[in-house]
């Protein structure tokens, strides 16, 4: 979990966490995140690192929490996420949601990640920009890490991709 970086917007966020899943009570609005994970280990597939732009596929959710930095200012906005990869290389975004603090001073975003440009094992950072209007270009926010670690084919674990 990270704190926002620093400088001014009406949305700010609060924090963000990688997982497996996020459910929210719609009777209590209390949210539960279930398996949360900075950290996973996968077994080396051949055909993956061979291929010319290889995807690891995922299964988890980038979960954040928003609120309006002042109480009356109402906004609605975009948040894109860009991968980092360990060799330092920034992927398009590739996935973007909407926020939404018009109706309420705090609202949750889950964005479902299905997969990740694959360049071995290392720190991936998923970048969270935030666009105040869709035309503009938009700040990072804050950036979640997650460390993949590649294992040897061997006996099958419940813990290995």
């Amino acid at each position: 979990m990270l704190r926002a970086m620093s400088g001014w917007r009406v949305a700010e966020i609060r924090w963000a966490i990688f997982c497996h899943r996020a459910s929210i009570d719609k009777l209590s609005n209390v949210m539960s995140l279930l398996e949360i994970a900075d950290e996973l280990s996968i077994q080396t597939i051949p055909e993956v690192q061979e291929a010319d732009n290889p995807a690891l596929l995922l299964d988890h959710q980038l979960v954040s929490t928003w609120d309006r930095s002042q109480r009356g200012k109402q906004e609605k906005f975009l948040v894109s996420v860009t991968v980092t990869t360990p060799d330092g290389e920034t992927h398009d975004p590739f996935v973007q949601v909407q926020g939404d603090l018009e109706e309420n001073v705090r609202t949750r975003l889950v964005i479902q990640i299905q997969s990740i440009p694959f360049r071995g094992s290392g720190t991936y950072w998923f970048n969270l920009r935030y666009h105040p209007t869709p035309d503009d270009e938009g700040s990072i926010v804050t950036r979640v890490p997650l460390d993949l670690k590649l294992e040897s084919p061997g006996p099958s674990s419940p813990n290995k991709l």
